[in-house]
């Protein structure tokens, strides 16, 4: 019940693998000239994890660099930053360089809010939200190892996104999760998007470049059903595959 305030120019350094829990918001305010920097400078340094706030935590200008999943005393976060059952707004932010973990930031049981925001050069899926609901806009992923967005039981609205060398997925939604997407532009990618499990994707005016499969549906759970992708003003270009759809998905 405290708020955690960091004012423009700040520098935290994670050294000798530390790292901040905090069961209070944050309100981390840099600028453009002056933004904050959290860092890990030997490469030892984890990430961050919020959990149960009363308030909206609040990130603006913030740079994150060389970070990891939190791990110690027989516990681990899939996340180098992590909200739990913690509402947050993120603009004007830097994901860049995280070294370990299967998600940069992993939101879970939250709304959320990120815009402005530049995902680069991430290990596993850039963003991870599960059981949320929140909006991305003006957002880039680049030099991405797996997912650049991977939701589960989630409800996402998407607006003006751009992402290039995709390991994996640009787009996933699984367990049932719903997702509204415009002005989509990806490139460079295994899979541009991907409906699985119940979940539903209606996206419009998406430009798809350098991609092996365009769009595909399927159930993996048995305890879902199939998925459910609808598009429309769909450019396509060098596109191995435009679609593969599974039995019962469309």
């Amino acid at each position: 019940n405290y708020t955690v305030v960091a004012d423009k120019g700040l520098e935290i350094n994670f050294l000798n693998g530390a790292s901040i829990i905090s069961y209070s918001h944050l309100k981390l305010s840099g600028t453009e000239e002056s933004p904050i920097i959290i860092t890990s400078t030997d490469s030892t340094g984890q990430g961050i994890l919020v959990l149960g706030t009363k308030a909206e935590s609040v990130l603006d200008y913030v740079y994150f660099n060389n970070l990891s999943n939190p791990s110690q005393n027989g516990w681990e976060l899939t996340g180098a930053v992590t909200f739990y059952e913690s509402d947050v707004s993120i603009n004007n932010c830097v994901f860049s360089n995280n070294r370990r973990g299967d998600d940069y930031l992993n939101i879970v049981r939250s709304k959320f809010d990120i815009k402005n925001t530049l995902f680069s050069d991430t290990k596993g899926d850039a963003f991870d939200a599960d059981f949320s609901k929140g909006s991305i806009s003006n957002v880039s992923v680049m030099r991405c190892g797996n997912d650049a967005i991977d939701i589960s039981g989630t409800i996402l609205k998407i607006d003006n996104v751009f992402f290039d060398t995709i390991g994996d997925k640009g787009l996933s939604a699984g367990e049932n999760s719903r997702i509204i997407a415009n002005n989509v532009n990806i490139s460079n990618s295994e899979i541009a998007v991907c409906s699985k499990d119940m979940s539903v994707i209606k996206i419009s005016d998406v430009n798809l470049q350098n991609i092996k499969i365009g769009f595909t549906a399927f159930q993996k759970k048995d305890e879902f059903g199939p998925g459910r992708i609808q598009g429309s003003n769909v450019q396509m270009k060098k596109v191995s595959f435009p679609y593969l759809i599974e039995t019962y998905s469309n």
